[in-house]
């Protein structure tokens, strides 16, 4: 499904990714506790090529950290503050930037973001099971 992203039949544009320019990424964002028997926890915010074959996509030399988040434990709410420099970036990309050495642009888009439970609420501001409130005001 995501090969075909941006494809619109009507007006016979071509898929996002049929460019080898533009880059598909994936968000990861996972808390973890850095010391056995510890209760600080930290949280990597990473990256991953989606263009990349399924059996290379998730290798270390291939995932990009782009963000930690400190403890001693996980924010409350949503995680934006950590997450706006990273979507200031995105947007860039999103954009078009002169990074090819030909001088070519390359482009980059957000397809989906792999996370648990808590994670994904705090990433996208959905409300946990445990809220009393479902409304901002």
């Amino acid at each position: 499904m995501w090969k075909t992203f941006l494809f619109n039949p009507l007006d016979n544009t071509e898929p996002f990714l049929s460019d080898p320019k533009n880059i598909a990424l994936l968000l990861n964002i996972d808390w973890f506790k850095p010391y056995k028997r510890s209760e600080y926890k930290v949280s990597a915010v990473m990256l991953t090529i989606l263009n990349l074959p399924r059996e290379e996509r998730f290798k270390d030399k291939w995932t990009m950290i782009v963000g930690i988040i400190p403890g001693p434990t996980e924010p409350k709410g949503n995680i934006n503050t950590y997450l706006k420099p990273l979507v200031d970036d995105l947007m860039s990309l999103w954009g078009g930037l002169p990074l090819h050495p030909d001088g070519s642009i390359i482009k980059a888009c957000l397809l989906g973001i792999s996370a648990d439970l808590p994670a994904l609420r705090k990433a996208t501001q959905f409300l946990s099971h445990k809220a009393n409130l479902g409304c901002s005001r």
